[in-house]
């Protein structure tokens, strides 16, 4: 659910981006299915390499898991920054 989410708002902000610079009607269909599946497949590597990393830990929450869910959520935040 938040993967999908994600991959809708940065779209979504991509579309509008893409309004506000070429015009409304402008043929940028290619544009925003390339687009789409980028976000898709990049949202897809995260989001199994953050299962791999839950999979393979303790149950208690170990430093190295931690570090990487601040590594994580600092990159999200940098990538969607606008």
């Amino acid at each position: 659910m938040t993967a999908a989410t994600i991959v809708t708002w940065t779209t979504a902000e991509h579309v509008v981006g893409l309004a506000e610079h070429l015009g409304r009607d402008a043929p940028v269909q290619r544009a925003i299915l390339v687009h789409l599946g980028g976000a898709t497949l990049t949202t897809l590597v995260a989001g199994g390499i953050a299962l791999g990393v839950f999979l393979f830990s303790t149950a208690t929450l170990a430093p190295g898991v931690l570090v990487f869910l601040l590594v994580g959520s600092a990159l999200l935040l940098y990538a969607l920054e606008p």
